[in-house]
């Protein structure tokens, strides 16, 4: 009987469990989806405005558009993963 309702009690913790994770799983994937479509955005935006490269060029601006360049490619390497595995 005891170990019964211990069973229970387990099922019932560990159901909720899992159903707050996978909550939690679906809003990540659907925030790094949006946070890569905005990096994108803003890199494409980037590009049409240094379309002679002086901002690539120049040292500070240049690095900051290298990191977001970077970045975007980052996520977008994750996101064409995720997309293959499933």
């Amino acid at each position: 009987m005891i170990l019964e309702i211990v069973f229970g009690v387990y099922a019932v913790v560990s159901i909720f469990v899992i159903v707050n994770l996978t909550r939690k799983t679906e809003r990540l994937e659907d925030w790094g989806e949006q946070l890569a479509t905005k990096v994108t955005w803003v890199q494409d935006r980037f590009k049409e405005i240094d379309s002679k490269g002086h901002f690539e060029s120049d040292d500070e601006v240049g690095t900051i558009f290298s990191a977001l360049k970077d970045v975007s490619q980052v996520l977008n390497e994750v996101l064409e993963e995720e997309d293959q595995n499933g």
